[in-house]
């Protein structure tokens, strides 16, 4: 996992893992990233997905998100 911030002061993550572990990761945020995309929607609101995406790992850090559903192992499935 490495972060930065560029010269226009934008924090950067980056993170290399098992695909197992991403597949956990993102079965925890795609409930949360869904959430927010159908209320920008309901808004008339649109920003790419990777934007919702951003939000809900933003959601799932400070424990705002009340539909964090954590990943249980075992239970999620990679199909390579």
């Amino acid at each position: 996992l490495r972060t930065h911030t560029d010269a226009e002061g934008a924090w950067h993550l980056r993170m290399r893992e098992n695909p197992e572990v991403g597949a956990e990761i993102m079965a925890a945020l795609d409930p949360i990233r869904d959430r927010l995309f159908r209320e920008a929607r309901a808004r008339g609101e649109r920003e790419p997905s990777e934007a919702y995406a951003a939000d809900a790992l933003a959601e799932l850090a400070r424990g705002d998100a009340e539909d964090a559903k954590p990943a249980r192992r075992g239970t999620t499935k990679v199909i390579g």
